[in-house]
């Protein structure tokens, strides 16, 4: 889980980097822009006027000119030729058009614009401004009014319109009395001076100068400062901020939430009888470690499923002949003739009872290991106090079958003996496989007990006749027994070496089985000689040599 928070926490983390540093470069790229449209809808009405004016006046004499709109203006312009023109191909096609070129020198913290000066062949005009000064205001009022004073008072509004198309702030005439101005504004205007007028509320300013004729007022304006942070733009920046966050939200959820309704379809799937559905595992996170325990919650849930058909059937049959005996001994009782034969009857009837109890103690076992976590005890035991012990019960068994028991080595140290199990379990596992090679033998069964540093294992090989290499993988398989019989002279039920494979795989270990040095079957069991989870007792420590032993197994 601490995998999925992380990758989910740090990936919202950097997407939201991310979208800090996208809203700064938009935020940046659109100023930009809006800063230059800016810049050209309050200069280019003042420029395209004074390049009007100088191509008026330039063809009768230019250094007068060029004098007199300096000073009209209050800033530095200057006149170049195409060949000083320090502009691209394309920037120099847009002023042979008549366009207006706008530059941002940001070392002088200037803004340069270029403008084509009409009918005087390949001039130009080049003026820096720095901002919206009062000087050059006026300067934009007294070339308008300068334009106006030769016309007729008629066509001042007509002029006024033609103007506008130029300007990116309004032109107007108003009455006085529309005007807000204080006293001394006032006496300006009646001087003829134009002004300026700053009006707080609103952050903006007016141009006002009264005209040549009449009593209105020509009005500029009002002209606001630049706002690099207007609400729309915002908005957008703040909506594209949102989108994108989402955006990476859901591309970060959306392969989790896709791996989780895999693993739904799956649940599902078995849940309808698909026992062979499984969750695809593509990680090691907690969805992929879920995924994982889920298969395998399913495989055993296979397995168990499958071994209790196999169980079932298998238990039916076998309980048939034992049951069939009982039937047919009491029926032979009940004709029974003297005491003699009663007797002989009722020892068979015995007989079956305990064949039938020694069946359903094999099956109860096998049960218990068929569970999905049986309750295991490990604790440090002695095997091969353990392999003595099966000798000497199954010695009566060996001498009856004319076979002999070998262990082999014998006295080993006691420190290479002392292993991590289940006692009743490896005993069983032990008994059942010398069980299976005296039953087979001709003459000699050998019990081994190898012990190196992490494993440890028991082989037990007989001289019988061996088992087919093509059936060593259905021996462990419940109820199988190689010569199909079902008769006492066999013995078994088919269950022993289930057992066993059961208790090697709670082990953590493995069982097999191969070819025996002695010419016959070699069945062996190897397991960890220390199991991953244990909780020794005080009763299950041993001695000082038990301590010993667990470090070293280190």
């Amino acid at each position: 889980m601490t995998r999925i928070f992380l990758r989910i926490y740090g990936g919202i983390v950097a997407a939201l980097w991310l979208v800090i540093l996208l809203s700064y470069g938009m935020l940046e790229g659109i100023n930009y822009f809006r800063l230059s449209e800016y810049r050209l809808n309050v200069y280019q009405g003042p420029v395209l006027l004074l390049a009007e004016s100088l191509g008026q006046c330039m063809s009768q004499a230019q250094p007068q000119c060029v004098e007199k709109h300096k000073k009209l203006m209050g800033t530095a312009f200057s006149l170049v030729n195409a060949a000083s023109l320090k502009v691209s191909f394309n920037e120099m096609r847009r002023l042979n058009q008549g366009d207006l070129i706008l530059r941002t020198d940001s070392s002088k913290q200037v803004n340069l614009f270029f403008k084509k000066i009409p009918v005087s062949g390949e001039q130009y005009v080049r003026l820096e401004v720095s901002g919206i000064s009062e000087k050059l205001a006026r300067a934009t009022a007294n070339l308008i009014l300068q334009r106006l004073q030769h016309e007729e008072e008629n066509s001042w509004p007509e002029i006024i319109a033609k103007l506008q198309k130029k300007f990116g702030y309004l032109i107007k005439l108003e009455e006085p009395n529309q005007i807000l101005l204080d006293e001394r504004q006032k006496l300006r205007i009646a001087s003829k001076e134009p002004i300026v007028v700053i009006n707080e509320n609103a952050a903006s300013v007016q141009i006002v100068a009264s005209l040549p004729r009449g009593n209105k007022l020509l009005v500029l304006g009002p002209i606001s400062p630049f706002n690099p942070f207007p609400l729309n733009v915002i908005v957008v920046i703040v909506l594209v901020g949102v989108s994108f966050l989402g955006l990476a939200a859901y591309l970060l959820v959306r392969p989790l939430e896709k791996r989780l309704r895999m693993l739904q379809r799956a649940a599902k799937s078995i849940k309808k009888g698909n026992l062979d559905a499984r969750a695809e595992v593509d990680s090691a996170d907690a969805v992929g470690q879920l995924s994982e325990t889920f298969n395998d919650m399913a495989e055993n849930i296979q397995r168990l499923l499958a071994s209790q058909r196999e169980l079932t059937s298998a238990v039916s049959h076998e309980l048939r002949t034992p049951v069939a005996r009982l039937r047919f001994g009491l029926e032979m009782i009940k004709d029974a003739e003297d005491k003699e034969e009663l007797e002989r009857y009722l020892k068979s009837l015995d007989k079956d009872i305990e064949e039938l109890d020694e069946l359903v103690d094999e099956i109860l076992t096998y049960a218990r290991l068929e569970e999905g976590t049986p309750v295991l005890n490990f604790k440090l035991i002695d095997v091969d106090l353990i392999i003595q012990q099966i000798l000497k019960d199954l010695d009566a068994a060996a001498s009856r079958a004319r076979v002999k028991l070998i262990h082999i080595p014998e006295n080993l140290p006691y420190k290479h003996r002392i292993v991590e199990g289940e006692e009743r379990y490896v005993h069983r596992v032990i008994q059942n496989l010398a069980g299976n090679a005296i039953r087979y033998a001709q003459t000699q069964v050998h019990i081994r007990f190898i012990v190196d540093g992490t494993n440890c294992r028991v082989e037990i090989e007989d001289n019988g006749p061996g088992i087919p290499e093509d059936e060593w993988e259905h021996v462990f398989t419940p109820f199988k027994r190689l010569d199909n019989s079902r008769n006492r002279a066999s013995g078994g039920y088919g269950l022993g070496l289930s057992i066993v494979q059961r208790i090697a795989y709670w082990h953590r270990g493995t069982v097999g089985v191969g070819k025996s040095r002695l010419g016959g079957a070699k069945f062996y069991m190897e397991w960890p000689r220390r199991q991953v989870s244990h909780d020794f007792d005080a009763e299950s420590q041993g001695d000082v040599d038990d301590y010993d032993y667990v470090e070293n197994l280190e």
